[in-house]
């Protein structure tokens, strides 16, 4: 059995993730139609790579492709934590804190 079509999809994805990111970011520029594209639909593309994320860690950890299975499992923890706040309410001492110092 051969892993070489998986490790490649594996690749593929992780390189169009950064080339999105970059997109997004404005490291590219934004001028160009398709990358306009990417950084006009930057919430789409995070929502896909969010749900592909664990799959993509699975992937790369039986590939023994440990980085890469680090990596995503590190942008899970985020994904996963950015959730969590947007679910839990906020206290006031947390909103003053937020604002920072009064004055």
């Amino acid at each position: 059995r051969t892993s070489e079509g998986p490790r490649t999809l594996l690749h593929f994805l992780e390189s169009l993730e950064a080339a999105v990111s970059g997109a997004t970011e404005g490291g590219f520029g934004r001028t160009a139609p398709p990358l306009r594209f990417f950084a006009d639909n930057r919430r789409v593309c995070a929502e896909w790579f969010g749900r592909i994320r664990g799959r993509l860690t699975r992937l790369a950890a039986r590939l023994d492709e440990h980085p890469s299975a680090a990596r995503h499992a590190w942008c899970r923890l985020g994904e996963l934590h950015s959730s969590a706040a947007q679910l839990l309410p906020r206290s006031r001492g947390d909103a003053a804190s937020a604002e920072g110092p009064a004055g």
